[in-house]
């Protein structure tokens, strides 16, 4: 764990390790809270980070899927996914039922 870096946790070695263990793919988790910021509001920077990690990948022939991820539905429940502003619209329109009345 001497190299790892919590802003930088795929480096050009890890790639390098990938290739050199025989992988070839990777999902890649993608989080829509972390992309936009705000109703409309974009973080291209984000998506300009994504997209090194995937170049970095490729140089290495590992190809990439991009999962939008998701746990546990948002920060609003201690998950991550849905960026709250979206959660709690749907929230405060939720009408569900108690499952565990019999």
């Amino acid at each position: 764990m001497e190299n790892f870096h919590p802003q930088e946790s795929l480096t050009e070695r890890d790639a390098k390790d990938l290739q050199t263990l025989g992988f070839n793919f990777v999902r890649l988790g993608v989080m829509w809270e972390a992309l936009e910021t705000r109703p409309g509001v974009f973080n291209y920077t984000y998506l300009d980070e994504l997209e090194k990690l995937i170049d970095l990948l490729a140089e290495h022939n590992i190809y990439t899927l991009i999962d939008s991820h998701q746990d546990l539905f948002a920060k609003m429940v201690c998950g991550h996914g849905f960026p709250n502003f979206y959660a709690k619209e749907i929230a405060e329109g939720a009408k569900c039922p108690n499952r565990f009345l019999i």
